[in-house]
């Protein structure tokens, strides 16, 4: 226990102590390559690279959001969307009302569970940012769906 609050500190601290930072991670130009990008910082526990790749339309939210609040938020959404394999399930539909938003589902393998999530992702210039996620469709990522696990045994 003592080595994962370590390591989370230590990440936390890499993240940055305000907001208003700058991201050196180009956005992506197709939104199944931020989708892929996000999710594979999620599974490598790099809040870094996860903050490079999330925000709105008005841009990534290490630039407009309070860095301890982006902090606490991308910690959440790392712990519900950790796994051990994701996909992303096609198509990437239009979102109602805007041509610059796109709705993808992600299922993740996680201790037996497959989850189907809810991603938007929205245009941000010439690319893409994860923009929502609906982790309530993640479930409770203590939880194991294979029976007779234990949760946290998985």
């Amino acid at each position: 226990m003592y080595r994962r609050n370590t390591t989370l500190a230590l990440l936390l601290l890499l993240v940055g102590c305000g907001g208003g930072g700058a991201s050196t991670i180009p956005v992506p130009d197709e939104p199944e390559a931020a989708i892929r990008g996000f999710m594979e910082a999620v599974r490598g526990n790099d809040l870094n690279v996860m903050a490079g790749l999330w925000g709105s339309s008005r841009g990534l939210a290490l630039n407009y959001m309070d860095g301890q609040e982006l902090r606490q938020r991308l910690t959440v959404i790392q712990v519900y969307l950790d796994h051990e394999s994701y996909e992303i399930v096609p198509p990437g539909l239009t979102a109602p009302g805007t041509d610059k938003a796109r709705e993808f589902s992600v299922r993740i393998t996680r201790k037996g569970c497959r989850p189907t999530i809810p991603f938007t992702l929205v245009q941000y210039r010439e690319g893409w940012l994860v923009s929502e996620i609906d982790l309530a469709a993640a479930g409770n990522p203590a939880r194991s769906c294979v029976r007779g696990t234990p949760p946290g045994a998985g």
